[in-house]
């Protein structure tokens, strides 16, 4: 496989994905409010989708490790067509406000889900031999976000909700159409072996760890380390770090409620 193209399409996976946070929730305030929200009623909103999606992203790291028949990419892809179709719904319910802050909501939390899955896809080649450099990706990413943002800020100012809708469309779906050009990995031989036994995968680990690059390295160390407590070693650390980030995401969680509800 190609190395450099891989990175690419993963940076295309980044920038795509942050430049839609950038429209659907860097700009959720102006939208809401522009419905006919109050404030406190837009930090409800937006609390419960981002805990809804901190209780559904261990479950969907689950459904992922363990399907057979559908592959990482092409869950990812249908999660990115779900998006689109409700935001094409928000757009035809002009009118039915609680019909539109319901589907935001899911959007919001889809999109919670959705970010683990896009690193775990960096993470799938790397477990599998395939250098990809996780680093221009998500420079990309943040690139994009900051021209977004530029952008997004006269395009609202003239057409509200459209814009924001249309950009996240959009987004969207250069995510789906690079996600369904990614190839595959189908040699089980170049599979590495931690993940199998102890039912920690590749998502698993992204989701839960704090540090991508941490990941990673235990991962290179892996594949030159030939002694099972090495292995062993790196299994106990990464555990550990997945409570410590459980954790984490629980106060991160309860922070968005107080901070939105004292607002």
């Amino acid at each position: 496989m190609n190395s450099k193209k891989l990175t690419a399409q993963c940076a295309v996976l980044q920038g795509s994905y942050w430049v839609a946070v950038c429209a659907i929730n860097g700009f959720a305030t102006v939208f809401l409010l522009h419905i006919g929200l109050k404030s406190s009623q837009i930090g409800v909103v937006l609390a419960l989708g981002n805990i809804l999606g901190v209780i559904l992203q261990p479950f969907v790291a689950a459904a992922a490790d363990r399907a057979k028949r559908v592959t990482l990419q092409q869950m990812t892809a249908g999660m990115a067509i779900a998006i689109i179709l409700l935001l094409i719904l928000m757009q035809c319910m002009s009118k039915m406000v609680p019909g539109i802050v319901l589907s935001f909501l899911i959007v919001n939390m889809l999109l919670q889900v959705v970010q683990p899955l896009i690193n775990s896809i960096s993470l799938y080649y790397v477990n599998h031999g395939i250098y990809v450099d996780f680093g221009i990706g998500r420079g990309v990413g943040s690139a994009s976000y900051a021209v977004a943002a530029s952008f997004l800020g006269i395009l609202i100012g003239r057409y509200y909700g459209l814009a924001i809708m249309g950009v996240g469309c959009l987004s969207f779906a250069v995510m789906f159409v690079t996600l369904i050009s990614m190839p595959v990995v189908k040699d089980p031989n170049e599979s590495l072996e931690y993940g199998k036994d102890d039912s920690t995968g590749d998502i698993a680990f992204t989701l839960n760890l704090k540090e991508y690059i941490a990941v990673t390295y235990a991962t290179e160390k892996k594949k030159t380390s030939n002694g099972k407590k090495v292995k062993k070693k790196n299994r106990k650390i990464l555990q550990t770090d997945r409570e410590v980030a459980g954790f984490w995401n629980l106060h991160v969680a309860i922070g968005i409620i107080c901070w939105y509800c004292w607002e």
